[in-house]
């Protein structure tokens, strides 16, 4: 990079982040929240509980006013990455793909990099090999290039340590460690290179295998405990571990909905499963919410994943299912994660509420934000 252009990056960052920006924050925190947020301004991210977060990873988006912010708090910012499955087992390609994301969290004064890697591979191949090499080139690389900053990969990203730590990894994994949609990962190698793995506690029914193709919950608890248990039994250190969770659910259209509320959906191959959660639409929890209210629903409880449902019909006459997570589902999640010795909980993503400055929207934002560790 030119001094042309590092000037013209100082001038693009706010004034009055001078004694924020290309510092790195005091990190104290003994339970971490990561948060990942998407596409959004201060009218949302300025309505964060700072107070309760440690680290912010930026879903393909940047502002440099949002890092001052974070940064003032004492809160980590982290950037998504992610790279192809075909060049795995390049090393020449890694090693440059490495360098590529250094310059960049540099040059925005971010504090590390949370790779969210979900494609499916093969045990025993260069390529399950060669992700676990870039796991471990990236955390060695951004060590020693960035000390004191933040390296994750989406499946074990809550990070906040003390001020002797170097960059902090994590790595997002999925719900369970069964080769969930054919991601066959060395997950405790990957888990020994990274400081944190981010295990995604939710999109249980990416590949419905039994019974009928039918909605069922996003996230349900004996899911969430039984993945917390895969990990824990390849030997990964619970301190390692941080428990994502979802601000969102899912809104199906049912082709039938039988007397036992069981709504049928239409069969959406994934991954070589000929039904999947892709017959449903993801919704934020704000929306869900506008809808169970506008359409005078009646919300329902399921015993068997404790989380929350409900049914509807639009203006045409069409039937929906909705699953989702609420402060009551979500609670018994943060439980499971504490109980467990989990170093923390996040989710996807912090914009999921109604950050409107309506009485409603306060509240909604105090009872989800208040429950957090």
């Amino acid at each position: 990079m030119s001094y042309q252009q590092y000037e013209k990056l100082l001038v693009a960052f706010p004034a009055d982040c001078s004694a924020h920006a290309p510092v790195l924050p005091h990190w104290s925190k003994v339970v971490l929240v990561f948060a990942f947020v998407v596409q959004c301004d201060a009218s949302v991210w300025g309505k964060f509980n700072w107070s309760k977060l440690t680290t912010v990873a930026l879903a393909n988006f940047y502002d440099a006013d949002l890092v001052c912010h974070a940064h003032h708090h004492g809160v980590r910012v982290v950037k998504l990455g992610n790279f192809p499955t075909t060049q795995l087992s390049n090393v020449i390609t890694r090693r440059n793909w490495i360098k590529i994301q250094i310059s960049d969290v540099t040059l925005k004064f971010l504090d590390g990099i949370n790779i969210d890697y979900e494609d499916a591979l093969d045990p025993f191949t260069p390529e399950q090999y060669g992700l676990t090499s870039l796991v471990k080139e990236t955390v060695e690389a951004f060590h020693s290039a960035i000390p004191g900053s933040q390296w994750s990969v989406c499946d074990g990203f809550a990070l906040v340590h003390d001020n002797s730590c170097l960059t902090q990894v994590s790595f997002d994994v999925a719900w369970s460690a069964g080769g969930i949609d054919g991601r066959y990962y060395e997950y405790k190698n990957i888990a020994a290179y990274s400081d944190l793995i981010f295990i995604m506690a939710y999109d249980e029914q990416s590949q419905i295998m039994n019974g009928p193709c039918s909605a069922r919950p996003n996230s349900g608890i004996y899911n969430a405990a039984h993945g917390i248990q895969t990990y824990l039994h390849l030997g990964i250190p619970s301190k390692k571990m941080v428990l994502g969770v979802p601000w969102y659910g899912y809104n199906y259209p049912c082709l039938q909905l039988d007397k036992n509320n069981t709504c049928h959906i239409k069969e959406v191959p994934f991954r070589g499963v000929n039904c999947s959660d892709a017959a449903g639409t993801q919704l934020p929890f704000s929306k869900i919410l506008n809808t169970l209210h506008s359409h005078n629903a009646t919300y329902q409880w399921d015993l068997n994943s404790l989380t929350p449902w409900f049914n509807y019909k639009d203006e045409k006459g069409q039937r929906y299912q909705i699953w989702y997570d609420d402060e009551s589902s979500l609670m018994y999640k943060y439980m499971v994660a504490i109980m467990s010795g989990l170093r923390g909980v996040g989710m996807w993503t912090a914009n999921y509420l109604d950050y409107s400055d309506t009485s409603e929207a306060k509240q909604q934002q105090e009872r989800m934000w208040s429950l957090l560790p």
